[in-house]
């Protein structure tokens, strides 16, 4: 899939700049390859915090739904987000889940950041599924509370069975 730049958001101040798909969907396979989202922000995070000690993170997360389910009534996963470390090109893929959250530092706020949107391989005959994927900008006090959270984006993650394939 390819991505390109969609648009620079104006968040508190603050340009952050996403790659997105063009029409905002991102058309994955089971077993297939995956989608990157690329972010950076174009100003410090210092821009954002009024407070002292205040820290800022970039957030993604996948919804679950309600369908398909397993026996046992728990959600069946679709899509995985997975970091990627772009300041070393033969680090691999960490921490697979349906959230991910990235604190972002002076060191590394101006930097493209990149996670990776996999389709998970259930070997269920579900169809396609489709699930929403928020992009978040998180600040938070120096007791870990949440001060803000805001909307960068919604796109919408479409997954396909491998059997769609063949």
């Amino acid at each position: 899939m390819k991505l390109s730049i969609a648009g620079i958001r104006d968040v508190a101040g603050c340009f952050v700049r996403v790659q997105l798909p063009r029409n905002r969907t991102v058309e994955l396979w089971e077993g297939g390859s995956a989608a990157n989202i690329t972010y950076r922000l174009t100003e410090p995070p210092s821009s954002l915090c009024k407070q002292a000690n205040c820290r800022v993170y970039v957030e993604l997360d996948i919804e679950l739904g309600d369908y398909p389910r397993c026996r046992n009534g728990k959600t069946i996963v679709q899509a995985v987000l997975a970091e990627i470390d772009d300041s070393n090109e033969d680090s691999t893929e960490q921490d697979e889940s349906t959230s991910f959250s990235r604190l972002v530092t002076v060191n590394n706020w101006n930097i493209n950041q990149t996670v990776a949107v996999v389709a998970k391989l259930d070997f269920k005959y579900d169809g396609t599924q489709v699930r929403q994927l928020g992009v978040w900008l998180r600040q938070v006090d120096e007791d870990g509370e949440t001060i803000e959270r805001r909307s960068l984006a919604k796109y919408k993650v479409s997954c396909s069975p491998i059997s769609a394939k063949f």
